[in-house]
């Protein structure tokens, strides 16, 4: 995961697509990862989420740019820091000027596959999450300072959520991502737990996959539409050294 992240982040010059700040650069400072939770008012109870903080966040009065980032099946809103050292990835690459300060949000959110059917994810997402952020934290109002990403069933998550509501994402990251254009292979863990039925109910699974949602989308007729990269494991390591070549063709 660490070397998803590593290449993750190296991408976030489309933070070319994010406003830009002031870098200093001649000194390497760490951003700080905090912990919080909050009462969703649609999923009754409370949720934790962590927030990476750049350097100099709490110096200054700058609304950043913000990716939140959604977790993989059986983890939770440490895993990417844990796991991924995305702490460390991100400090790096803002001191050496790759990528503008920045705040990471990773919710925990369980093993619900981010659809509303074992309880109201998506839905808790789109109305408390994102408020939430918005109330506690100086982040950019504008879409162009907003992306999305998620590794594996966080990949799922993150592109459906670019489809469903592109006019909050202006760019959207995908790691591995456990999206299937039919049904699920049949080791895939989609098919276990009771997200999409116990036992597994294809028509469930279709009704929430991603190519429902493709024809609402193109229907907006949005000159602007978010960027989507799409990276496997073997890949990215393969590719590491040569990052810019990991992009997938943007799609208008």
């Amino acid at each position: 995961m660490k070397t998803c992240l590593l290449v993750a982040l190296v991408w976030l010059p489309i933070s070319s697509a994010f406003p830009t700040f002031a870098q200093q650069k001649d000194t390497v400072h760490a951003g700080q990862v905090l912990a919080f939770s909050f009462q969703s008012t649609t999923l009754g109870r409370d949720w934790p989420y962590k927030v990476y903080l750049p350097d100099g966040y709490d110096k200054s009065n700058l609304r950043y740019p913000v990716l939140f980032l959604l977790h993989g099946l059986n983890q939770d809103e440490s895993t990417w820091v844990s796991e991924g050292k995305i702490n460390e990835v991100a400090d790096q690459e803002i001191a050496a000027g790759n990528i503008a300060p920045l705040l990471l949000v990773m919710p925990g959110s369980g093993n619900n596959w981010y659809v509303d059917t074992k309880e109201k994810i998506e839905t808790a997402f789109v109305n408390d999450f994102i408020p939430e952020i918005e109330r506690k934290f100086r982040i950019l109002p504008e879409r162009e300072g907003r992306g999305i990403g998620g590794d594996s069933m966080g990949g799922y998550g993150a592109f459906r959520f670019t489809l469903k509501y592109p006019e909050r994402f202006s760019v959207a990251l995908l790691l591995a991502p456990s999206i299937f254009v039919l049904e699920p292979p049949a080791n895939s863990h989609a098919r276990k737990g009771d997200v999409f039925g116990n036992p597994f109910d294809a028509a469930n699974w279709k009704r929430e996959n991603y190519p429902a949602l493709l024809d609402p989308f193109f229907a907006k007729k949005s000159s602007d539409c978010p960027l989507l990269r799409c990276w496997g494991p073997r890949r990215v390591r393969n590719r590491v050294s040569n990052w810019s070549g990991l992009q997938s063709d943007a799609r208008a």
